[in-house]
């Protein structure tokens, strides 16, 4: 009993502090993706979801694969621009080019999820607010795109 007390403390102090830091980082969490549902940018997104973004004809959603030139000759999903993810901010001009404004829908991914939860991270300092990681290329369900980059 007291352990499940102590247990349950815990959380309600937890929820407290997320809330108070919600408040301190400007209001509530930021909506994302097609979902309507509102949730902190960045954040992950499922095929399904993707799918959904990617049927959506009045989406501008910008597909980003985050990986080297060299994987991304090796295969990627159809439309993705390349843009390696510890290239994000030291050329955040030419990101700007590509992304124009800041509330663009944004989806990364890379070939196992940790380049792109990264470039998701370099993506929110600099300022974009509708952020989706679909993690790695090996979710994706669709075809693949062997063009070679420019």
């Amino acid at each position: 009993m007291v352990a499940a007390l102590f247990v349950f403390q815990t959380c309600a102090n937890n929820a407290s502090a997320a809330k108070s830091q919600v408040a301190a980082q400007g209001g509530a969490p930021k909506t994302v993706g097609t979902s309507g549902k509102t949730q902190k940018s960045p954040r992950l997104i499922t095929y399904d979801e993707f799918a959904k973004v990617l049927a959506d004809a009045s989406s501008d959603a910008l597909i980003v694969d985050v990986r080297t030139k060299e994987e991304f000759n090796e295969g990627h999903i159809p439309g993705a621009a390349l843009f390696p993810y510890d290239e994000i901010e030291a050329r955040k001009d030419e990101f700007v080019r590509l992304a124009g404004r800041t509330d663009r829908p944004i989806v990364v991914y890379c070939r196992s999820g940790r380049r792109s939860a990264i470039a998701a991270e370099s993506l929110d300092r600099l300022g974009y607010t509708d952020i989706a990681d679909f993690g790695g290329l090996g979710n994706w369900k669709g075809n693949i795109d062997r063009t070679p980059a420019p």
